[in-house]
């Protein structure tokens, strides 16, 4: 059976027309409608094409630090203080090279603090005669203790001072008076709790002395 294609809006021609309109009829053949493209119906109406909104998409809750990262920051906080001068800028205000600060250190006759691989800070304490005296000798009375417990013992207001600490109050007159009472504070504090920043830093055993703090 033959097939006839049908093309929407082109004119049949006569012979066409004639030859498309039999005298008799005849059984229907199949028959192709071909049309232009605009004229075609979308198969989907536009509405189904149209994406869905996107929900807006929620804020993230701000993260809380744990207590011991806030231990942390509050020790980077001490660490990188005005007062405490890497070894380089404490060399130079001292007038002396690097390398004679770090065997000053070594030796124990400077306070020199550390954090993790953040290198070596100084006090500026250091640079005042009479400071220097009474770090000095409360380094020597507690060869072993942790610099920072030193540094907070210094730091530590004191009755006898009204409230003062022994680095805002040393004289010349109390300064042997001071020394002791530091020192005996830091051998305490390797029995208690350290605290930074008004939190309490924890303790590991440690070799050479039983208070060892883990920074």
């Amino acid at each position: 059976m033959p097939l006839t294609v049908h093309l929407e809006g082109v004119p049949a021609f006569p012979s066409e027309q004639t030859a498309s309109a039999p005298s008799t009829p005849v059984a229907a053949s199949p028959s192709l409608l071909v049309t232009k493209p605009g004229d075609a119906m979308p198969l989907v109406s536009a509405a189904a094409h149209r994406l869905p909104a996107v929900p807006p998409q929620r804020s993230a809750a701000p993260l809380v630090p744990s207590d011991i990262q806030r231990e942390r920051m509050d020790l980077f906080d001490v660490f990188e203080a005005p007062h405490n001068l890497p070894v380089a800028a404490f060399a130079k205000m001292a007038g002396k090279s690097r390398r004679w600060i770090s065997y000053e250190i070594q030796a124990g006759n400077l306070l020199a603090l550390n954090v993790g691989n953040r290198g070596q800070r100084v006090p500026d304490w250091h640079l005042d005669p009479l400071k220097h005296e009474l770090i000095q000798s409360v380094l020597k009375l507690t060869r072993g203790a942790d610099p920072w417990q030193i540094y907070h013992a210094l730091l530590q207001p004191r009755s006898m001072l009204r409230g003062r600490s022994a680095l805002e109050g040393v004289t010349a007159s109390n300064l042997d008076k001071l020394v002791m009472a530091v020192s005996t504070a830091v051998k305490e504090s390797e029995w208690t709790p350290l605290r930074v920043g008004g939190r309490v830093v924890k303790q590991r055993a440690g070799k050479g002395w039983p208070g060892h703090y883990s920074y």
